[in-house]
């Protein structure tokens, strides 16, 4: 297999898990509170940024998770000003770090 087949391979393997990723929080987002289940995946991912460090792969897997569960978070109503600029964040692409200009 040449490396453009293993790239491509590769790419395909990506795209499932993030899918897969994706189906699992939606749900856990509708078979529970998806306030705490977005709130848990926000923690989740913090937890191992902290332990491990950076990692394009898995932010790249948990994108569509967080999306999800932002969407879900969103529609159960929360009037909390802060949680829904986080979900705005979130479905914008935003970090949380990232400065408005």
């Amino acid at each position: 297999m040449n490396n453009e087949a293993l790239l491509k391979e590769l790419e395909s393997l990506v795209k499932a898990m993030e899918e897969s990723l994706a189906i699992i929080a939606g749900t856990i987002s509708e078979t529970s509170d998806p306030v705490k289940t977005f709130q848990n995946i926000l923690a989740g991912e913090e937890a191992q940024q902290n332990i491990h460090g950076p990692n394009e792969w898995r932010d790249r897997l948990m994108r569509s998770a967080r999306k999800i569960s932002a969407l879900k978070a969103r529609s159960a109503g929360s009037t909390d000003p802060a949680l829904q600029a986080l979900i705005s964040n979130v479905l914008s692409g935003k970090k949380e770090t990232d400065s408005t200009h």
